[in-house]
């Protein structure tokens, strides 16, 4: 008989579990434009072996969620230039989860999506910022730097509605699903 602490403290786990196994990502609005690139995109995690997403929103991401999204990165040089980036056209807001155990689904989007930084990106042949980012701010995607930052960023862009298909990533901003 399981007795009612040890409920509590499985049930904390599996919550836990679940949030550690969860990430927020974000496809900017430079891939969202380009149809062959989020496609690419799409199949690439379509194919994951690691992620699979359960939340998509496609959406036109307002000044105030992008200030909020980058509050980290306010009063630095690029912060303007970042926020009118994301604000420039659509996104695709997601929300992905690991489709093992032992991957963590915050270093396995950011690994997918590769460094930031354009330079950097030259020793990274697979990563989708190598082979689509066009500058540091137009470089594809965001990706949450941990636990705490996901729940941040998905509480910014709530509520993002179960995906259907991946057809969904395609449709108009009312992220209409059929």
């Amino acid at each position: 008989m399981v007795s009612p602490n040890e409920s509590i403290h499985r049930s904390h786990y599996r919550t836990l579990k679940m949030a550690l196994s969860r990430t927020f990502g974000l496809i900017k609005p430079d891939a969202v434009s380009n149809p062959l690139v989020l496609r690419r995109i799409v199949d690439a995690l379509s194919a994951s072996k690691e992620l699979e997403i359960v939340a998509a929103k496609r959406l036109h991401i307002t000044r105030d969620q992008a200030a909020k999204l980058y509050e980290t990165h306010q009063g630095k040089f690029f912060f303007d230039r970042l926020v009118r980036h994301v604000t420039s056209g659509p996104s695709i807001a997601l929300l992905m989860q690991s489709r093992r155990d032992e991957v963590d689904a915050v270093a396995a989007w950011r690994r997918m999506l590769g460094s930031s930084k354009l330079f950097r990106n030259a020793f990274s042949e697979s990563s989708l910022r190598t082979q689509f980012a066009l500058s540091d701010t137009r470089n594809v995607g965001h990706g949450s730097d941990g636990l705490k930052d996901t729940l941040r960023e998905m509480a910014i862009f709530e509520p993002l509605p179960p995906l259907c298909t991946v057809k969904c990533l395609k449709k108009t901003e009312k992220n209409e699903c059929r």
